[in-house]
């Protein structure tokens, strides 16, 4: 799973609904649900440089179908792995002041962050 088949199947739900977007609720599971976790694997797709295209696409359709809390895991996984990639092979992961602002932005403890940057720096 990467951002292009994330954008491909957001097409193809809004073709055939007069340029709405219905997305079902297995979709929103397989992306965010524990037992796929698609999104997240598309955010380390995009880390790892075979992402697609445009995540902030994707964010932005899908956004408007989830619940606050799941619009801000998936935020968060995009922002880490946004601020990962340019360090990818420089430093080992995002900066204290990094992690404390990004808790801050989303309103998490410090430590939901940092984990969420280990897991990304797992797998570049």
């Amino acid at each position: 799973m990467n951002f292009e088949s994330i954008n491909a199947h957001l097409e193809q739900a809004r073709s055939g609904v007069r340029d709405q977007t219905v997305l079902g609720e297995a979709f929103l599971e397989r992306l965010f649900g524990s037992s796929k976790r698609e999104w997240f694997l598309a955010c380390r797709a995009w880390l790892s440089g075979a992402g697609g295209s445009d995540p902030m696409r994707a964010l932005a359709e899908i956004g408007l179908w989830l619940d606050p809390f799941r619009k801000t895991m998936a935020e968060l996984h995009l922002e880490c792995s946004r601020l990962l990639v340019p360090v990818a092979t420089a430093t080992p992961g995002l900066k204290s002041e990094q992690v404390a602002a990004l808790a801050a932005r989303y309103n998490l403890p410090r430590g939901l962050v940092r984990d969420f940057n280990q897991i990304g720096r797992a797998h570049v």
